[in-house]
Protein backbone atom coordinates (compact mmCIF):
# COMPACT_ATOMS: atom_id res chain seq x y z
CA UNK A 1 0.00 0.00 0.00
CA UNK A 2 1.57 3.44 -0.74
CA UNK A 3 0.29 6.03 1.65
CA UNK A 4 -0.20 9.70 -0.08
CA UNK A 5 0.61 11.92 2.39
CA UNK A 6 -2.13 15.44 3.20
CA UNK A 7 0.92 17.34 1.65
CA UNK A 8 1.00 15.66 -1.81
CA UNK A 9 -2.40 16.93 -2.27
CA UNK A 10 -2.99 20.99 -3.73
CA UNK A 11 -2.91 23.56 -0.90
CA UNK A 12 -6.03 24.77 -0.92
CA UNK A 13 -8.53 25.33 2.08
CA UNK A 14 -12.12 24.00 1.43
CA UNK A 15 -12.87 25.17 5.09
CA UNK A 16 -12.03 25.39 8.01
CA UNK A 17 -14.46 23.46 10.84
CA UNK A 18 -14.41 23.14 14.73
CA UNK A 19 -14.86 19.54 16.45
CA UNK A 20 -17.69 19.66 18.84
CA UNK A 21 -19.21 16.96 20.85
CA UNK A 22 -21.62 14.66 19.33
CA UNK A 23 -24.91 15.14 20.20
CA UNK A 24 -24.00 17.03 23.34
CA UNK A 25 -26.84 19.49 24.24
CA UNK A 26 -26.37 19.55 27.94
CA UNK A 27 -22.53 20.10 28.32
CA UNK A 28 -22.71 19.80 32.16
CA UNK A 29 -20.35 16.68 31.60
CA UNK A 30 -17.95 17.94 30.01
CA UNK A 31 -17.33 20.88 32.13
CA UNK A 32 -19.48 23.22 29.86
CA UNK A 33 -16.45 23.06 27.26
CA UNK A 34 -17.98 22.97 23.59
CA UNK A 35 -15.15 23.39 21.14
CA UNK A 36 -12.71 20.35 21.17
CA UNK A 37 -10.64 20.88 18.50
CA UNK A 38 -10.58 21.54 14.63
CA UNK A 39 -9.50 20.54 11.25
CA UNK A 40 -8.94 21.94 8.00
CA UNK A 41 -10.56 19.94 5.16
CA UNK A 42 -8.58 20.47 1.56
CA UNK A 43 -10.19 21.30 -1.59
CA UNK A 44 -10.57 17.75 -3.22
CA UNK A 45 -8.81 17.01 -5.93
CA UNK A 46 -10.37 15.47 -9.21
CA UNK A 47 -8.40 13.41 -12.09
CA UNK A 48 -8.89 11.58 -15.15
CA UNK A 49 -8.31 7.57 -13.73
CA UNK A 50 -5.64 5.71 -15.35
CA UNK A 51 -6.62 2.96 -16.54
CA UNK A 52 -4.56 0.62 -14.31
CA UNK A 53 -6.48 2.01 -11.60
CA UNK A 54 -9.89 1.07 -12.59
CA UNK A 55 -11.65 -3.13 -12.91
CA UNK A 56 -12.30 -4.55 -15.59
CA UNK A 57 -16.25 -3.81 -15.85
CA UNK A 58 -15.78 -0.29 -14.83
CA UNK A 59 -13.28 0.27 -18.25
CA UNK A 60 -15.98 -1.59 -20.36
CA UNK A 61 -18.62 0.61 -19.28
CA UNK A 62 -16.00 3.83 -19.94
CA UNK A 63 -15.17 2.41 -23.05
CA UNK A 64 -18.90 2.16 -24.43
CA UNK A 65 -18.99 6.01 -23.82
CA UNK A 66 -21.90 5.53 -20.64
CA UNK A 67 -19.81 6.44 -17.81
CA UNK A 68 -16.49 8.50 -17.18
CA UNK A 69 -14.42 6.92 -14.10
CA UNK A 70 -12.34 9.98 -12.30
CA UNK A 71 -9.45 9.69 -9.27
CA UNK A 72 -11.06 11.30 -6.27
CA UNK A 73 -8.71 12.05 -3.52
CA UNK A 74 -9.66 14.16 -0.05
CA UNK A 75 -7.86 15.59 2.99
CA UNK A 76 -8.27 16.46 6.50
CA UNK A 77 -5.79 18.30 8.69
CA UNK A 78 -6.10 17.66 12.45
CA UNK A 79 -5.45 20.86 14.55
CA UNK A 80 -3.01 20.03 17.23
CA UNK A 81 -4.72 19.38 20.61
CA UNK A 82 -3.89 21.18 23.82
CA UNK A 83 -1.55 18.95 26.43
CA UNK A 84 -3.40 16.40 27.66
CA UNK A 85 -5.13 15.32 24.66
CA UNK A 86 -4.78 13.13 21.74
CA UNK A 87 -6.51 11.96 19.11
CA UNK A 88 -8.14 8.28 19.00
CA UNK A 89 -9.95 7.13 16.16
CA UNK A 90 -10.18 9.58 12.90
CA UNK A 91 -12.98 9.17 10.83
CA UNK A 92 -12.92 11.59 6.95
CA UNK A 93 -16.63 11.28 5.31
CA UNK A 94 -17.33 12.03 1.83
CA UNK A 95 -20.74 12.11 -0.41
CA UNK A 96 -21.23 12.63 -3.45
CA UNK A 97 -24.59 12.40 -5.61
CA UNK A 98 -26.73 9.35 -6.32
CA UNK A 99 -25.79 9.23 -9.68
CA UNK A 100 -22.20 8.65 -9.06
CA UNK A 101 -20.69 5.45 -7.24
CA UNK A 102 -16.86 4.21 -5.57
CA UNK A 103 -15.46 1.30 -7.97
CA UNK A 104 -12.03 1.74 -6.72
CA UNK A 105 -9.47 1.95 -3.82
CA UNK A 106 -6.01 2.42 -5.61
CA UNK A 107 -4.30 3.04 -2.65
CA UNK A 108 -5.62 -0.34 -0.91
CA UNK A 109 -5.89 0.75 2.10
CA UNK A 110 -8.00 -1.54 4.21
CA UNK A 111 -9.57 0.91 6.45
CA UNK A 112 -11.52 2.70 3.30
CA UNK A 113 -15.15 1.85 3.08
CA UNK A 114 -18.19 2.23 0.69
CA UNK A 115 -17.64 0.33 -2.57
CA UNK A 116 -20.30 0.52 -4.98
CA UNK A 117 -22.13 3.01 -3.00
CA UNK A 118 -22.06 6.78 -3.09
CA UNK A 119 -21.06 7.61 0.68
CA UNK A 120 -17.54 6.48 1.40
CA UNK A 121 -15.05 7.23 3.79
CA UNK A 122 -11.89 6.18 5.93
CA UNK A 123 -11.39 5.92 9.53
CA UNK A 124 -7.75 5.53 11.01
CA UNK A 125 -8.19 3.96 14.98
CA UNK A 126 -4.66 5.51 16.10
CA UNK A 127 -3.52 8.66 14.56
CA UNK A 128 0.07 8.90 13.61
CA UNK A 129 0.19 12.02 12.06
CA UNK A 130 -1.57 15.18 11.55
CA UNK A 131 -3.85 14.15 8.62
CA UNK A 132 -6.02 11.53 6.84
CA UNK A 133 -6.48 10.96 2.97
CA UNK A 134 -8.74 9.11 1.06
CA UNK A 135 -8.83 7.83 -2.43
CA UNK A 136 -10.59 6.02 -4.58
CA UNK A 137 -11.83 5.87 -8.19
CA UNK A 138 -15.63 7.60 -8.98
CA UNK A 139 -17.66 6.23 -11.86
CA UNK A 140 -19.64 8.96 -12.90
CA UNK A 141 -22.48 9.95 -15.67
CA UNK A 142 -20.38 10.75 -18.86
CA UNK A 143 -22.36 13.95 -19.07
CA UNK A 144 -21.56 15.22 -16.32
CA UNK A 145 -19.54 18.12 -16.30
CA UNK A 146 -19.09 19.14 -12.23
CA UNK A 147 -18.90 16.83 -9.33
CA UNK A 148 -20.72 18.32 -6.26
CA UNK A 149 -20.57 16.77 -2.41
CA UNK A 150 -20.00 17.13 1.14
CA UNK A 151 -17.26 16.25 3.28
CA UNK A 152 -17.22 15.73 7.03
CA UNK A 153 -15.40 14.57 9.73
CA UNK A 154 -15.45 12.88 13.16
CA UNK A 155 -13.12 12.37 15.90
CA UNK A 156 -12.55 10.68 18.96
CA UNK A 157 -10.33 13.12 21.30
CA UNK A 158 -8.88 11.13 24.79
CA UNK A 159 -8.46 13.74 27.25
CA UNK A 160 -6.55 12.31 31.28
CA UNK A 161 -8.07 12.82 34.06
CA UNK A 162 -5.89 11.58 36.81
CA UNK A 163 -5.27 8.29 36.47
CA UNK A 164 -8.61 7.99 33.82
CA UNK A 165 -8.91 8.84 30.19
CA UNK A 166 -12.04 10.17 29.05
CA UNK A 167 -12.84 9.83 25.60
CA UNK A 168 -15.09 12.38 23.83
CA UNK A 169 -16.70 11.63 20.59
CA UNK A 170 -16.46 14.92 18.18
CA UNK A 171 -17.36 15.84 15.12
CA UNK A 172 -17.30 18.55 12.62
CA UNK A 173 -19.67 21.33 13.32
CA UNK A 174 -20.97 21.41 10.04
CA UNK A 175 -20.31 19.60 6.51
CA UNK A 176 -18.05 21.36 4.15
CA UNK A 177 -19.82 21.02 0.67
CA UNK A 178 -17.54 21.80 -2.62
CA UNK A 179 -17.83 21.54 -6.50
CA UNK A 180 -15.13 20.37 -8.70
CA UNK A 181 -15.08 20.81 -12.45
CA UNK A 182 -14.73 17.52 -14.33
CA UNK A 183 -11.71 18.07 -16.75
CA UNK A 184 -12.82 14.99 -18.49
CA UNK A 185 -15.76 15.89 -19.77
CA UNK A 186 -17.17 16.33 -23.34
CA UNK A 187 -15.70 18.90 -24.53
CA UNK A 188 -13.98 21.25 -27.48
CA UNK A 189 -10.13 21.18 -26.41
CA UNK A 190 -6.52 22.42 -27.97
CA UNK A 191 -4.45 19.01 -28.53
CA UNK A 192 -0.55 19.49 -29.43
CA UNK A 193 1.23 16.20 -30.66
CA UNK A 194 5.28 16.21 -31.05
CA UNK A 195 7.27 13.54 -32.25
CA UNK A 196 11.19 13.60 -32.49
CA UNK A 197 12.32 13.09 -35.95
CA UNK A 198 15.14 10.12 -36.72
CA UNK A 199 14.76 9.08 -33.22
CA UNK A 200 15.08 5.24 -34.14
CA UNK A 201 18.70 5.96 -35.86
CA UNK A 202 19.62 7.46 -32.05
CA UNK A 203 21.69 4.78 -29.84
CA UNK A 204 20.41 3.85 -26.38
CA UNK A 205 22.07 6.58 -25.08
CA UNK A 206 21.33 9.42 -27.74
CA UNK A 207 17.42 8.29 -27.27
CA UNK A 208 17.44 8.85 -23.39
CA UNK A 209 19.35 12.21 -24.06
CA UNK A 210 16.58 13.19 -26.95
CA UNK A 211 13.32 11.80 -24.40
CA UNK A 212 14.80 14.39 -21.78
CA UNK A 213 15.37 17.00 -24.15
CA UNK A 214 11.99 16.49 -25.64
CA UNK A 215 10.12 16.38 -22.13
CA UNK A 216 12.13 19.66 -21.31
CA UNK A 217 11.67 21.71 -24.62
CA UNK A 218 7.83 20.87 -24.28
CA UNK A 219 7.39 21.10 -20.89
CA UNK A 220 8.91 24.49 -20.90
CA UNK A 221 6.41 25.73 -24.32
CA UNK A 222 3.61 24.54 -22.07
CA UNK A 223 4.26 27.08 -19.21
CA UNK A 224 4.77 29.73 -21.03
CA UNK A 225 1.09 29.41 -22.44
CA UNK A 226 -0.02 30.31 -18.69
CA UNK A 227 -2.73 27.79 -18.78
CA UNK A 228 -2.82 24.92 -16.70
CA UNK A 229 -2.79 21.39 -18.85
CA UNK A 230 -5.62 18.78 -18.66
CA UNK A 231 -2.83 16.12 -19.73
CA UNK A 232 0.40 15.16 -20.67
CA UNK A 233 1.01 11.90 -22.09
CA UNK A 234 5.11 10.85 -23.14
CA UNK A 235 5.81 8.18 -24.92
CA UNK A 236 9.27 7.58 -26.08
CA UNK A 237 10.13 9.91 -28.72
CA UNK A 238 6.28 10.88 -28.77
CA UNK A 239 4.63 13.89 -26.39
CA UNK A 240 1.13 15.05 -26.44
CA UNK A 241 -0.73 17.94 -24.10
CA UNK A 242 -3.82 18.50 -23.75
CA UNK A 243 -5.19 22.01 -22.68
CA UNK A 244 -8.61 22.66 -20.59
CA UNK A 245 -11.85 23.47 -22.25
CA UNK A 246 -12.76 27.17 -22.83
CA UNK A 247 -8.97 28.92 -23.37
CA UNK A 248 -7.91 31.83 -25.62
CA UNK A 249 -6.75 29.61 -27.90
CA UNK A 250 -4.64 31.92 -30.34
CA UNK A 251 -3.03 33.24 -26.90
CA UNK A 252 -1.53 29.81 -26.22
CA UNK A 253 -0.62 28.78 -29.48
CA UNK A 254 1.56 31.85 -30.14
CA UNK A 255 3.39 31.73 -26.69
CA UNK A 256 3.60 27.99 -27.37
CA UNK A 257 5.26 28.24 -30.55
CA UNK A 258 7.44 31.11 -29.09
CA UNK A 259 8.87 29.03 -26.16
CA UNK A 260 8.93 26.16 -28.61
CA UNK A 261 11.40 27.81 -30.58
CA UNK A 262 13.39 29.57 -28.22
CA UNK A 263 13.42 26.16 -26.32
CA UNK A 264 14.37 24.10 -28.90
CA UNK A 265 17.45 26.58 -30.09
CA UNK A 266 18.77 26.06 -26.43
CA UNK A 267 18.70 22.40 -26.32
CA UNK A 268 20.45 22.20 -29.26
CA UNK A 269 22.83 24.96 -29.10
CA UNK A 270 26.20 22.54 -28.11
CA UNK A 271 25.29 19.93 -30.00
CA UNK A 272 26.39 18.68 -34.07
CA UNK A 273 24.17 18.75 -36.37
CA UNK A 274 23.63 14.79 -36.02
CA UNK A 275 22.76 15.10 -32.36
CA UNK A 276 20.56 18.00 -32.26
CA UNK A 277 16.83 16.99 -31.57
CA UNK A 278 14.62 17.95 -34.39
CA UNK A 279 10.85 18.03 -34.08
CA UNK A 280 7.41 17.16 -35.90
CA UNK A 281 4.80 19.16 -34.33
CA UNK A 282 0.99 18.62 -34.69
CA UNK A 283 -2.21 20.54 -33.49
CA UNK A 284 -5.79 20.81 -33.52
CA UNK A 285 -9.03 21.77 -31.59
CA UNK A 286 -11.95 18.80 -31.33
CA UNK A 287 -14.25 17.57 -29.61
CA UNK A 288 -12.56 15.38 -27.21
CA UNK A 289 -13.33 13.08 -24.27
CA UNK A 290 -11.03 10.99 -22.05
CA UNK A 291 -12.14 7.40 -22.54
CA UNK A 292 -10.45 4.37 -20.16
CA UNK A 293 -7.32 3.85 -22.46
CA UNK A 294 -7.12 7.77 -23.34
CA UNK A 295 -8.22 10.47 -25.17
CA UNK A 296 -10.82 9.52 -28.33
CA UNK A 297 -12.21 12.41 -30.39
CA UNK A 298 -10.95 14.07 -33.42
CA UNK A 299 -9.02 16.39 -31.36
CA UNK A 300 -6.29 13.66 -30.60
CA UNK A 301 -6.42 12.19 -34.05
CA UNK A 302 -5.61 14.76 -36.15
CA UNK A 303 -2.80 16.09 -34.19
CA UNK A 304 -0.92 12.94 -34.26
CA UNK A 305 -1.69 12.31 -38.05
CA UNK A 306 -0.54 16.00 -38.77
CA UNK A 307 1.94 15.36 -37.01
CA UNK A 308 3.33 12.38 -38.40
CA UNK A 309 1.81 12.98 -42.50
CA UNK A 310 4.18 12.74 -45.29
CA UNK A 311 4.19 16.43 -46.03
CA UNK A 312 5.71 17.29 -42.60
CA UNK A 313 8.30 14.31 -42.80
CA UNK A 314 9.64 15.97 -46.19
CA UNK A 315 10.10 19.40 -44.36
CA UNK A 316 12.93 17.97 -42.56
CA UNK A 317 13.90 15.74 -44.70
CA UNK A 318 14.55 18.17 -47.49
CA UNK A 319 16.41 20.52 -45.40
CA UNK A 320 18.64 19.64 -42.57
CA UNK A 321 18.30 23.27 -40.83
CA UNK A 322 15.17 23.13 -40.35
CA UNK A 323 14.78 22.28 -36.26
CA UNK A 324 11.24 21.65 -35.89
CA UNK A 325 8.15 21.36 -38.06
CA UNK A 326 4.85 22.50 -37.25
CA UNK A 327 1.46 21.63 -39.13
CA UNK A 328 -1.96 22.91 -37.89
CA UNK A 329 -5.70 21.46 -38.74
CA UNK A 330 -7.31 24.16 -41.37
CA UNK A 331 -10.05 25.31 -38.51
CA UNK A 332 -6.72 26.40 -36.04
CA UNK A 333 -4.52 27.78 -39.30
CA UNK A 334 -7.75 30.02 -40.21
CA UNK A 335 -8.92 30.95 -36.72
CA UNK A 336 -5.63 31.68 -35.17
CA UNK A 337 -2.53 32.02 -37.69
CA UNK A 338 -4.33 34.04 -40.72
CA UNK A 339 -4.38 36.93 -38.58
CA UNK A 340 -1.43 39.68 -39.84
CA UNK A 341 0.74 40.29 -36.99
CA UNK A 342 1.40 37.05 -35.29
CA UNK A 343 4.81 34.83 -35.18
CA UNK A 344 4.48 32.82 -37.36
CA UNK A 345 3.43 34.68 -40.06
CA UNK A 346 0.63 33.88 -42.48
CA UNK A 347 2.76 33.91 -45.23
CA UNK A 348 4.97 31.03 -43.55
CA UNK A 349 2.62 28.59 -43.77
CA UNK A 350 1.74 26.34 -46.87
CA UNK A 351 -1.68 24.13 -47.74
CA UNK A 352 -1.46 20.65 -47.72
CA UNK A 353 -4.07 17.92 -48.42
CA UNK A 354 -3.04 15.00 -45.78
CA UNK A 355 -4.53 12.41 -47.43
CA UNK A 356 -3.46 8.62 -45.35
CA UNK A 357 -5.59 5.75 -46.82
CA UNK A 358 -4.09 3.33 -44.54
CA UNK A 359 -5.56 5.06 -41.78
CA UNK A 360 -8.74 6.38 -43.05
CA UNK A 361 -7.45 10.24 -42.38
CA UNK A 362 -7.82 12.79 -45.22
CA UNK A 363 -7.54 16.35 -43.88
CA UNK A 364 -6.45 19.96 -45.02
CA UNK A 365 -3.37 20.90 -43.04
CA UNK A 366 -1.15 24.02 -43.20
CA UNK A 367 2.65 23.40 -42.74
CA UNK A 368 5.49 25.65 -41.33
CA UNK A 369 9.03 25.57 -41.09
CA UNK A 370 10.55 27.10 -38.02
CA UNK A 371 13.51 29.03 -38.21
CA UNK A 372 17.02 28.07 -37.30
CA UNK A 373 17.41 31.72 -35.25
Amino acid sequence: MVEIPVEALPDEVLAQVDLVAKGAGDRSELGGERRFGGVVLRKPLLYPARPDDLPAPARRRADQGTTQLLGFLAAVELEPLRRGRTYGAVELEVTLPESCRIVAFPGGEPDVVGLHGNVFGRTVKTMDGSGLVVHVIVEAPRELLELAGQVRCSAQICRSVGKLVHIVQTETEKSAPFAERVASGRAVRLVVAADVHAYSGRDAGGTERAQDRLATVLDRASRATGSELEDRQEGGDSFMVVFPPGIDERAVLVAFYSELASGLREANVDLSADAAMRLRVGADRGLTLRGASGWVGHGPITAARLRDCRQARDVLRGDAGVPFVFAVSDCLYRDVFSERGLVPTPASFTSAEVDMPEKGFTAKAWIHAGAAS
